[in-house]
């Protein structure tokens, strides 16, 4: 417990830090306009935006236009960098090469700014933490991608206990991911399937039941409609954006 009070008081700040943190923070946009609009920009460095969706829904395709996208932003003058944590195997340079080439993005540097990490994210091993701090420390990292942030916890949920321990252990990591992106004042995306019945038109779980969701600070749920749609979820009144996936990336549909 005293450990835990330590590391929580490490991350105090007072309300000057903050207001200057806040008048540096950076946007990428997510190639979505009418959420762009809403978000005055795209996503905002310093938070955690969570991806929900089905499978081909788009969600890693929007994690693939927001990396070709921080190579719009600048800091101190220098191309950021993304990490590309890639928990399912779904990072394909070939794609981001195609995105790039329809939007006028130098191929080379924006390969040369991309970190790719395959790890095995479950409670043996949750020392993903530490790894992501020293690529902050030695990269000019501006935009975390995690995609699939569940899904190695619940490939290791063997039993009852272990789905416990897996989730208490889950419970720490994003505690830890909302701490790094205030503390380096980098964007987080993180991605996470979630399964649609498509006769009743529902989701297996309600969104507001997942940890995940109550501890990201902007939630966007993907639906592989035709066209795609994204509902952008924490307001009273939702904002949604229509689009495509193309050659170009996120086309938007009017």
């Amino acid at each position: 417990m005293i450990n835990l009070s330590r590391q929580s008081l490490s991350s105090v700040s007072n309300g000057r830090e903050l207001i200057t943190k806040g008048k540096t923070r950076s946007k990428i946009s997510t190639g979505l306009l009418n959420i762009d609009k809403v978000l005055l920009g795209g996503i905002t460095t310093g938070t955690t935006t969570l991806l929900l969706g089905d499978a081909g829904s788009g969600k890693t395709q929007i994690c693939f236009q927001l990396t070709v996208n921080s190579q719009y932003m600048k800091n101190n003058n220098i191309n950021v960098k993304t990490l590309f944590i890639d928990v399912t195997g779904t990072f394909r340079s070939e794609r981001l090469v195609e995105i790039a080439n329809n939007n006028n993005v130098e191929v080379k540097s924006l390969l040369e700014n991309i970190l790719v990490l395959r790890p095995y994210m479950n409670e043996k091993n949750i020392n993903l933490i530490s790894e992501i701090k020293r690529y902050l420390h030695y990269h000019n990292v501006k935009l975390i991608i995690i995609d699939d942030i569940m899904f190695n916890f619940y490939a290791e949920a063997d039993s009852k206990q272990t789905s416990i321990n897996n989730l208490r252990y889950f419970d720490n990591f994003l505690y830890s991911i909302n701490d790094l992106a205030i503390k380096y004042d980098v964007a987080i995306v993180l991605t996470h399937k979630i399964k649609k019945n498509y006769e009743t038109n529902s989701y297996d779980v309600k969104f507001e039941n997942l940890n995940i969701y109550r501890s990201s600070h902007f939630q966007i749920l993907l639906d592989k409609k035709s066209p795609f749609q994204a509902t952008l979820l924490n307001l009273d009144n939702k904002i949604f954006n229509n689009f495509i996936i193309t050659k170009s990336g996120i086309s938007n549909i009017r």
